[in-house]
């Protein structure tokens, strides 16, 4: 029997790599209130809405996550 810690839903996310001339690359830090990884630093996506393209989702959490 497969172990249950290791049994997860498929979902469809995006994450997006944003890098300057200078070679600097983007990263978001998740607030301290969030339940899921709490002042973790990340690259920044997530899930699509219903019925949203990856491209739209994308283009959204961009314009969301970088305030």
């Amino acid at each position: 029997m497969a172990d249950p810690r290791y049994q997860y839903e498929k979902v469809n996310a995006v994450k997006i790599v944003v890098e300057n001339p200078d070679g600097k690359v983007l990263l978001i830090q998740e607030p301290n209130t969030n339940e899921w990884m709490p002042d973790h630093w990340g690259l920044p996506g997530g899930k699509p809405l219903e019925k949203e393209s990856l491209e739209g989702a994308l283009k959204r959490k961009m314009k969301e996550e970088r305030g």
